[in-house]
């Protein structure tokens, strides 16, 4: 909100008392139910983007919330306005210490986060659903053929961190052992995530990593590396690659 303000932007705040402790100038604030997608809809009208911030008491997360996230997602349906969906750090699971990045996958071992990732994948879906015939969606995940783990491992109940070879190319069952914290996707298992979404593939390509962090170590090498394995993009070893990207146009 005070960021939004310090831009000059017009704030409507909606909750169910429609009381602020303090309200700030330039703020408007409205009593509603957005559990009913009617006034999701009209409480946005005019509105360039709704910031979905609501929630239910953390008792009440299975029951409550994914029917909240599901009326506000039919309300601005066919709307304009932009809906910005705040996460939190719950679908992410117990990452041992590790740093929380957005490209980590979803490991929740609690009530809560399995109920955050299931909201999430559910908001993903309905990207698909709702983008106009000709709307595109990026796909970006790691490549189950690249030769090293870069989140590295469990190890005898101990998260190991680094680079480690080979781990990728075990048996599934194993390979998730060792790194229940990060999904990696074979280009068979994109093929069975968008089945039976109304996406066709327009780009499919396997990239190879910008070694930004052995560049700024060692310039020369770095950028010989970089060169060298990016051109593999264009031949047979482009399996080899770190990252799938997928281009995906709603049929």
């Amino acid at each position: 909100m005070q960021e939004l303000l310090a831009r000059g932007r017009t704030v409507r705040m909606v909750s169910r008392s429609g009381t602020m402790a303090e309200t700030p100038a330039g703020v408007e604030v409205i009593a509603g139910n957005l559990y009913d997608p009617t006034f999701v809809r009209r409480v946005a009208q005019g509105a360039s983007a709704a910031y979905q911030c609501a929630q239910p008491h953390f008792h009440e997360w299975p029951q409550k919330f994914p029917p909240l996230q599901a009326a506000i997602l039919e309300g601005l349906t066919g709307t304009s306005t932009r809906l910005v969906i705040a996460e939190n750090l719950y679908a992410y699971g117990d990452t041992d210490g590790r740093p929380l990045t957005e490209d980590l996958p979803y490991t929740a071992h609690t009530r809560k986060g399995k109920v955050r990732a299931a909201m999430s994948q559910a908001a993903l879906a309905e990207m698909a659903r709702l983008l106009l015939p000709g709307g595109r969606l990026v796909l970006f995940v790691p490549n189950r053929g690249y030769p090293f783990e870069t989140h590295g491992v469990y190890w005898r109940g101990r998260y190991r961190f680094g680079n480690i070879p080979l781990v990728n190319y075990l048996p599934r069952r194993w390979r998730d052992r060792l790194a229940p914290h990060v999904r990696v996707y074979s280009s068979v298992d994109l093929r069975r995530l968008v089945a039976g979404l109304p996406l066709h593939p327009v780009t499919t390509a396997i990239i190879f990593g910008a070694y930004d962090n052995i560049i700024a170590r060692r310039p020369r090498l770095g950028r010989a590396m970089r060169a060298a394995l990016q051109a593999f993009e264009r031949s047979p070893l482009r399996c080899l690659g770190l990252s799938h990207v997928w281009v995906l146009e709603r049929i």
